[in-house]
């Protein structure tokens, strides 16, 4: 009898286990569905490749932010410094300099903001 009273609740603790981790389970997939599908919801693509600086060469002081590269070639993206494309007669091997003037809007302060590239 004793035995049988062991049993009885070891598999009644085994069905509370399994219906508290079922609780879990559902509890923590709606928390994700909720969470992750409001960050996906405000969420942002800006495309960035055009109107890019490209320099052919080494330029001192290029990576300061105010530096003028107002005389630079204006470029969209992908480029490639052996222009135009695939064209020249012999591959530029060396330095190049691209930048990007970016404008941040002031309802992105203390969001997490990040650019991603495809290729570089």
């Amino acid at each position: 009898m004793r035995v049988l009273v062991h049993w009885l609740i070891l598999i009644m603790l085994n069905k509370a286990i399994c219906m508290i981790m079922k609780f879990s389970t559902f509890f923590l997939l709606v928390m994700c569905i909720c969470f992750f599908g409001d960050a996906q919801s405000s969420r942002q693509s800006i495309l960035i490749d055009r109107e890019w600086k490209f320099f052919l060469g080494e330029r001192q002081g290029a990576e300061a932010i105010r530096f003028n590269d107002k005389e630079w070639n204006e470029i969209n993206i992908p480029h490639n410094f052996s222009m135009p494309y695939f064209q020249a007669s012999r591959w530029y091997v060396g330095d190049g300099w691209y930048r990007k003037h970016l404008s941040i809007p002031t309802s992105w302060k203390d969001k997490s903001v990040s650019i991603e590239f495809e290729g570089a």
